[in-house]
């Protein structure tokens, strides 16, 4: 029980602290959005969803999942301060080139990527600044690893607060005069930031050596298990990036702006508790060793605290979802509401199978990793393609759900068979309360008017925050103790 008890403290803390200063990031992502589309209307947003998608793409595919990799590396020698200067000069060295070498091939490209998704060679240049863009993002990547592997969130939610600021307030001006030219350098602008916001939060305590030629041959290990977490994370942006080209051409750009718009809200900005959640646990389930007991543990009580904590919000979020709309975006994106009724329902499948996933990485089996992350890649990008040719953007939300129940069932058994991580039976029932509750909501929003619906979900929502005021009161009573 001290054990349990000791688990919610560290991970409310980390909740406390990364999201609350998390969910000022996403209110500066809805301002951007906002200003997006009532200057540069639904082909700006595509836009960004296109370049994004392209930058994500090519990242993974250079970057030898180094994020991952080399954060297991920091939690595992981070007690050794002999060993850890040095570990610390050799991320930074392989960051900045793997960050050369996606820079590079992405203007190399670039001529043939402007063809593919405009049919027109003039947009090059923007693919050529998008590889500056993958430089900053994997130096910045690097110190993030650092961070995160040192379990220093504080600084790590603060630089990325300080990135969303500056950034945020670079685009405004460029989106008002530049137009849809204004897209990429407001990439650019938030890759800069975060670059610079980041260097203020290196750890000072720890010497580390300079990045140089030297320290590549010493991060071959990390770089190994990194290379096969990037080749998953690149089959899975590029299933994202070849469902974009296929919408892009089956439907309109427009379209693509409508699946970003939708994609946005319940993937991106309800994304931030899983990042959260990733940052504390990630690097704890890696501490783990061979012990498939506290593996299970660990699993279990995750499942069952993210759960309550992630529950209610689906149901605030059901109840705002047109005012969301209304406020972010203008009368024309109505067209997501079904997409966003159906789609955030996958969240609820998401937790415990990023939980999974995390346990699976955590263990350093590269090539199982890649095996599971593949098979998903492929059955997500065909559910997608189906749900949206059988019924559209409410065939989407539906799609999502499918994915990520297929998702949850792999990694599942994948644990289960390969590591022995055994759910216990809170984490279970945790699970199937969160999938009625919320299907029951979601259903009900769908066939009752307002006034009835804003009540029941409001209501539903109140057995979940006594439950976490209780667990975060068992935490201050025991830290007054």
């Amino acid at each position: 029980m001290k054990g349990t008890s000791s688990i919610n403290k560290s991970i409310v803390k980390v909740l406390s602290v990364f999201t609350s200063l998390q969910v000022v990031n996403v209110i500066c992502g809805m301002v951007k959005m906002k200003f997006v589309s009532i200057w540069l209307e639904a082909s700006g947003v595509g836009l960004f969803g296109i370049f994004q998608q392209v930058t994500d793409t090519t990242a993974t595919l250079t970057d030898f999942g180094l994020r991952q990799s080399t954060t297991r590396e920091v939690a595992m020698k981070r007690n050794d301060g002999r060993l850890l200067g040095r570990l610390l000069g050799t991320i930074r060295s392989w960051n900045l080139l793997v960050g050369i070498f996606g820079g590079v091939l992405l203007t190399f490209l670039s001529p043939l990527l402007s063809s593919l998704f405009f049919e027109s060679s003039a947009f090059w240049w923007s693919f050529v600044l998008l590889g500056v863009c993958i430089l900053f993002n994997a130096m910045t990547a690097g110190e993030n690893s650092i961070l995160q592997g040192l379990s220093r969130f504080k600084e790590l939610a603060r630089a990325g607060l300080i990135a969303s600021l500056t950034g945020l307030a670079v685009s405004i001006p460029l989106f008002r005069f530049l137009g849809n030219n204004s897209v990429i350098f407001s990439l650019l602008a938030y890759a800069v930031a975060a670059w610079i916001s980041i260097r203020r939060f290196r750890p000072r305590d720890i010497e580390a050596e300079s990045p140089s030629p030297a320290l590549l041959k010493e991060g071959k290990d990390f770089a190994k298990l990194g290379g096969y977490m990037a080749l998953a994370a690149f089959i899975s942006s590029l299933a994202l990036t070849i469902f974009i080209w296929w919408l892009n051409h089956y439907a309109s750009t427009s379209e693509v702006g409508y699946y970003q718009a939708g994609n946005t809200l319940v993937v991106r900005y309800m994304g931030f508790v899983l990042s959260a959640i990733g940052l504390e646990f990630y690097p704890r389930i890696a501490a783990c060793g061979d012990s498939s007991m506290r593996r299970s543990v660990y699993v279990s009580h995750e499942m069952s605290l993210t759960l309550t904590i992630l529950t209610p919000l689906v149901l605030l979020f059901l109840v705002a979802r047109p005012w969301l709309v209304e406020l972010l975006y203008t009368p024309e994106f109505d067209v997501i509401i079904p997409f966003i009724t159906f789609g955030i329902l996958h969240t609820i499948f998401r937790v415990p199978s990023v939980i999974m996933a995390y346990t699976i990485v955590s263990q350093g089996n590269g090539l199982v990793y890649l095996i599971v992350e593949s098979l998903d890649s492929m059955f997500g990008l065909a559910v997608c393609i189906a749900g949206y040719t059988l019924y559209g953007l409410s065939g989407l939300g539906v799609s999502f759900i499918i994915w990520y129940a297929g998702y949850l069932a792999l990694t599942w058994i994948v644990a289960g068979i390969k590591y022995d991580v055994r759910v216990k039976r809170g984490g279970v029932a945790a699970l199937i309360v969160s999938v009625a509750v919320t299907f029951a909501s979601a259903a009900l929003v769908c066939t009752a008017p307002a006034y009835i619906y804003i009540p029941v979900l409001l209501l539903a929502v109140v057995p979940y925050a006594l439950r976490l005021k209780t667990l975060l009161g068992k935490g201050r009573r025991r830290k007054r103790r």
